[in-house]
């Protein structure tokens, strides 16, 4: 993906690599969870392996989430979004969803996923939706569960009988 050298965004060609091959082979139409469980397979590591996170060594693998992840990152064409986060009264980072203005810088650094292919996996993963989504559900618990690993928030699920269980943003 990137490094930064010397105050600017520099190609990491290895990193680069995946990218391009997790780009061509989702334009492919291979399934997000097939292509993580074969990067598993080769052991190719993940960005975050090794780091820590809220005193812990994260040792993440490949999942279908963060695979999409990377196909829906706008920054891989060279472009960047600021002010996606914003701190609020209470210091907490929030997700700007509107509050304030969001700044899209085109040519930004070096690209490694061209816009025609960007644009052309948005396009198929928007096919790929299925139908529309439900409105959410809030619990008194919403908000307030964060994953111990990574620290994320836990968002609410309900399987097909009813069972509600809990799983990592």
């Amino acid at each position: 993906m990137y490094d930064l050298v010397d105050g600017n965004y520099a190609v990491n060609e290895l990193e680069a690599e995946i990218v391009k091959e997790i780009f061509s082979r989702a334009l492919a139409g291979e399934v997000l969870r097939q292509i993580a469980a074969d990067l598993n397979a080769r052991r190719i590591r993940t960005k975050r392996d090794g780091q820590m996170w809220k005193g812990k060594i994260v040792h993440p693998e490949w999942t279908g989430y963060s695979i999409s992840t990377i196909l829906k990152n706008v920054s891989y064409t060279g472009d960047q979004i600021l002010q996606k986060c914003y701190t609020d009264s209470s210091f907490r980072m929030r997700r700007n969803d509107g509050q304030y203005p969001q700044f899209y810088l085109e040519e930004h650094h070096p690209a490694i996923i061209d816009r025609e292919t960007f644009e052309a996996v948005q396009k198929m993963m928007e096919g790929n939706r299925k139908g529309p989504q439900s409105a959410k559900q809030y619990t008194e618990l919403s908000g307030m569960l964060a994953c111990g690993c990574c620290g994320a928030s836990l968002t609410r699920h309900k399987n097909r009988v009813g069972n509600v269980y809990w799983l990592c943003a």
